[in-house]
């Protein structure tokens, strides 16, 4: 009886156990792929993290670009600037806002199914812009970094630029001082021509920063970073035409900027305002609100929208914004 009992073969594994397992190193390795991807390989074919938690929750997390259209995402990272222009294969980013805001961006950015940058344009040096650019930089592949070319004597040297500069060089990539009246080609017929910094001796950096007008078809977009009175006088009188449907209102809707004859030159259905909820600078500032709204200009904020993105098919707008809650839905468009 005992040698029966020695004999005997253990009991085979459950069913369930075998199941377990398989599903496990199943999702292992997909895991491992996908990571190993956004980290290393970068292609587009396959989905990000971003994209599968999308999937899964069933939430509309993401406005895709259909074919011929052009989409402006304005990126909600609170007292900060952050654009991505998304024109067939070709993508843009303007600023990042600040450095705690990075992972936001780029889970953003990812989320769209996104792995290269063409281009990415630092306004000016300021935190609120540029704070989370060396993450960025660092996560995505980069075709080309523009900025605009500041005297040494009022260009801040804080720890971030400083990181967002070690990025640049340790990848390799390519940057470039952006040149007033360049025109850069983008995807489905899309233009981006580089109006500002006019000149080159401003004695507040603000007003160096990079404005850039987007067209598509008889759509438009103007993108203003940080600039001042001074700033936007030298545009008005360079005599470059400003006119735009979409305006990227500056510097948070300061009273320092958007000024009545800037407004006037711009004439926009659509102001746009990055800007914190409860910020300390009181921004928008309820002047700048009534001269856009004396214009006829439609007044978003990503305090209240959250992520606002304009979708162009060239002829007209579709608008969708977040309430910061992650799930777009659809705003009156004209």
């Amino acid at each position: 009886m005992a040698d029966k009992r020695r004999n005997r073969k253990n009991p085979p594994a459950s069913t369930a156990g075998k199941v377990f397992l398989v599903v496990f190193t199943i999702f292992f390795v997909f895991s491992l792929g996908i990571y190993l991807n956004e980290e290393i390989f970068k292609l587009e074919f396959i989905p990000t993290s971003a994209e599968l938690s999308a999937m899964l929750t069933g939430r509309n997390t993401t406005v895709t670009t259909a074919d011929g259209e052009v989409s402006v995402h304005y990126i909600d990272v609170e007292q900060g600037d952050c654009e991505l222009i998304v024109a067939g294969d070709t993508r843009v980013l303007i600023d990042t806002g600040e450095a705690i805001y990075s992972n936001r961006v780029i889970n953003y950015i990812s989320s769209l199914g996104i792995r290269r940058l063409d281009y990415v344009i630092a306004s000016h040096p300021h935190e609120d812009h540029i704070g989370g650019m060396a993450d960025v930089l660092d996560k995505f592949s980069i075709g080309k970094v523009i900025m605009p070319e500041i005297p040494e004597k009022i260009l801040p040297m804080t720890k971030n630029f400083e990181r967002m500069l070690d990025v640049i060089s340790q990848k390799g990539i390519t940057a470039e001082y952006s040149q007033t009246g360049t025109n850069i080609p983008l995807g489905n017929g899309a233009v981006l021509q580089i109006l500002a910094p006019v000149h080159d001796d401003y004695a507040d950096l603000n007003n160096f920063s990079i404005v850039c007008r987007l067209t598509h078809g008889e759509k438009s977009f103007l993108f203003t970073g940080d600039i001042e009175r001074a700033a936007e006088n030298d545009i008005l009188n360079s005599g470059e035409y400003i006119r735009s449907n979409v305006l990227k209102v500056g510097h948070h809707g300061s009273t320092s900027s958007s000024t009545v004859a800037f407004i006037e030159a711009v004439s926009p259905e659509y102001a746009v305002i990055c800007v914190g909820e409860d910020n300390s600078y009181g921004h928008p500032k309820q002047a700048v609100l009534d001269r856009l709204t004396e214009h006829g200009a439609k007044i978003l904020t990503t305090m209240d929208s959250g992520n606002i993105v304009f979708v162009s098919d060239g002829e007209k707008f579709s608008i969708y914004s977040d309430n910061g809650e992650g799930n777009f839905r659809t705003e009156d468009a004209a």
